[in-house]
């Protein structure tokens, strides 16, 4: 080991990798070389405490997440929202000199931005997909020869939410590409 370069990584979990029912040794070792331990996030071995003759030994590789913010990405489908304009201009109501003021309210309008999003525009092909089952049941109701008008109303009203939301799933699909 020493004439490899090699090092055992340390281990947690079991003592011993091995047994007969009577006999318990450690046979099975996690052995890595220097540029691994450098390059690689602090691992450790773990062995697994399975009721067996033979007790495996793993390595488990965290990947390192990344943990800054995700960028606020405008969606042009928002500026035709109907509560674009107020939230604009009651984000940018407060009154802050400077361009530290400036920086500021930019900072509430991309919150509410970002609010208005969750809220109305996450989850959008899932909606599309949601009306076109519901208009599709509709429909299969309006076989009828006598359909009420209620109905015919309802189904007209569908179809143009399905349309809005389509042109709103496609906005937002060719902005993303």
């Amino acid at each position: 080991m020493i004439i490899s370069n090699l090092s055992e990584l340390h281990t947690v979990g079991r003592q011993y990798t091995w047994t007969n029912g009577h006999v318990f040794c450690r046979i099975d070792r996690a052995l890595v070389n220097d540029e691994w331990v450098i390059r690689m996030p602090p691992l450790q071995g773990m062995v697994w405490s399975l009721y067996s003759q033979i007790i495996p030994l793993s390595i488990e590789l965290k990947s390192q997440r990344d943990i800054r913010k995700k960028p606020f990405r405008f969606y042009n489908c928002l500026a035709k929202h109907p509560d674009f304009k107020t939230t604009i201009q009651s984000s940018w109501k407060r009154q802050n000199g400077g361009m530290q003021g400036v920086w500021q309210n930019l900072k509430v309008v991309r919150r509410e931005m970002q609010q208005l999003n969750k809220k109305d525009y996450v989850g959008v092909t899932k909606k599309v997909q949601q009306i076109t089952r519901e208009l599709l049941a509709k429909q299969n109701q309006m076989r009828n020869t006598h359909i009420p008008q209620h109905m015919v109303e309802e189904e007209k009203e569908m179809r143009a939410q399905l349309i809005k939301w389509i042109l709103i799933e496609e906005s937002i699909y060719k902005q993303k590409s």
